[in-house]
């Protein structure tokens, strides 16, 4: 059965990374240890203030990642400078949902770093890097970051699911800040 359920995993994660609309993904192993070493990077066409917004609505979240479930903001800074999030992920059945807690740190349009706070994951961290482009009517959009799953799995599996997800995820993201 075990084989069976790793052959459709890599079915079905192979055939979502062909997603896009021009972002540029890479999901490699961690020198340092961690399952997925992730760097990825999309032009929006949309200021860096709007595409902020989008990134950081919870409600809209929900429609932009794929197999997110829910997504609640634990705490939050009286000075919104940092807040901690729980995201629940459904991947594929017959997996468990995966809950993750981690904190991150704001810089207003400009830099989102992010930290494990508690969870399934063992490592997660990061940040996302948004820069203003074409008079600030565009935003590359830059993300780097770290995951390790709680659960043994065949790393090149789990690669081959990030980035096909993480492929539909800024493509989604794109076209939410763009208004299509």
């Amino acid at each position: 059965m075990r084989p069976l359920v790793c052959a459709l995993v890599v079915v079905l994660s192979a055939g979502s990374a062909a997603g896009g609309d021009g972002a540029s993904v890479s999901v490699e192993a961690d020198p340092q240890g961690a399952t997925g070493l992730i760097k990825a990077s999309i032009t929006i066409p949309a200021s860096p203030r709007r595409v902020w917004e989008v990134m950081l609505d919870c409600n809209r979240s929900l429609h932009i990642v794929k197999h997110l479930k829910q997504c609640r903001i634990l705490e939050r800074s009286a000075d919104e400078r940092f807040d901690v999030r729980e995201h629940v992920v459904q991947w594929i059945w017959p997996f468990p949902e995966v809950r993750s807690v981690f904190r991150s740190h704001y810089e207003p349009y400009r830099h989102i770093t992010f930290n494990r706070v508690a969870g399934d994951l063992i490592v997660l961290e990061g940040e996302w890097t948004l820069d203003s482009i074409d008079g600030g009517a565009g935003t590359h959009l830059a993300y780097r970051a770290r995951v390790t799953p709680g659960w043994p799995l065949p790393g090149p599996l789990v690669r081959s699911a990030i980035d096909g997800d993480l492929r539909n995820t800024l493509a989604a993201l794109s076209r939410e800040a763009a208004g299509q």
